[in-house]
């Protein structure tokens, strides 16, 4: 009985897969990495479909960029998503990474991660005209006794974390004022607080100060410090928690290592600061920096 040499090698090629010995569709995921990218400005700008060449200025495009040119023996994927759809995927155990995102408990049940960055922590988002009636916020502001106020209207952007004091002022039974908006962006959040539909919103200040130069507000927006909140919030790099991601991020690990020493990692988020913030803080941000380049995070394995 005479067999093709085509049908011959849909036969061999089925008795080695059934043997294990020949992984096609493993093969191919573990030499590609989708990156997750999220619409929020300053961190991604996003114009279209993103590719390699058309990453923008971003602190996560900048240092998307960097990674990427590290890890050469990969193929580099990109997908827009919100944040929560991207953790719906890694819940589903889909093989992507995303950069630039805090870590919450949550999370960490279905990602993997590695610290990339600290930036300044959230604010209160006010209009100026409501923080002159209130001179005593100047100086900082409860958030959770505001949150208590049922007469003051507050909102976020839904599925968003602000760190873990904040978070659980947000998800405590206590807070009958700040609402998330599922259907609201960071920016319509802004947007809808400076056309007074809400009275304080959220917000990190190098996104209320990029959207104020964009003219996407008003300048009679202005943020005030949170009391409960921190000067810095730790932010990551996170692959899906599976044996694919965890591999994938400790050859990211090693490079962010390599990275961290590097002038342009740090100009990726200083050029987005306001020049206070980097003089005032200058030796929070360098002790990090230089942990990050002397230390493998996920050396052995990831938390």
């Amino acid at each position: 009985m005479k067999i093709c040499l085509r049908e011959l090698s849909r036969i061999l090629g089925a008795i080695f897969c059934g043997l294990g010995l020949v992984q096609p569709s493993i093969a191919s995921e573990s030499n590609s990495i989708t990156w997750a990218i999220y619409d929020l400005a300053p961190s991604y700008f996003v114009s279209g479909t993103p590719t390699r060449q058309t990453l923008g200025a971003g602190i996560g495009d900048s240092l998307l960029k960097q990674v990427i040119e590290a890890l050469p023996e990969y193929d580099h994927k990109f997908s827009v998503m919100t944040v929560s759809r991207i953790m719906a995927e890694m819940r589903a155990q889909k093989p992507l990474c995303t950069l630039n995102v805090q870590l919450t408990p949550e999370r960490a049940k279905v990602a993997y991660s590695t610290p990339l960055l600290i930036t300044p922590g959230p604010q209160l988002v006010v209009k100026k005209r409501m923080l002159a009636q209130h001179q005593d916020w100047k100086g900082g502001v409860s958030l959770s006794s505001m949150t208590r106020d049922a007469t003051l209207r507050g909102q976020y952007q839904a599925g968003r974390s602000f760190g873990k004091k904040l978070d659980e002022i947000l998800h405590s039974p206590a807070n009958v004022g700040l609402k998330s908006n599922s259907s609201a962006s960071a920016l319509n959040a802004l947007r809808m607080l400076d056309r007074e539909r809400a009275d304080y919103t959220i917000e990190y200040p190098e996104l209320v100060e990029l959207s104020v130069q964009r003219k996407d507000i008003s300048d009679n927006v202005t943020t005030v410090p949170i009391l409960e909140g921190t000067p810095f919030i730790d932010s990551y790099v996170i692959c899906t928690r599976s044996s694919w991601g965890l591999a994938t991020l400790r050859r990211i690990d090693a490079e962010l290592r390599k990275l961290a020493a590097k002038p342009e990692y740090r100009q990726s988020l200083e050029r987005w600061l306001p020049e206070d913030e980097v003089r005032i803080h200058r030796g929070d941000y360098e002790r990090f920096y230089r942990t990050r380049a002397k230390t493998l995070f996920c050396e052995a394995t990831c938390p």
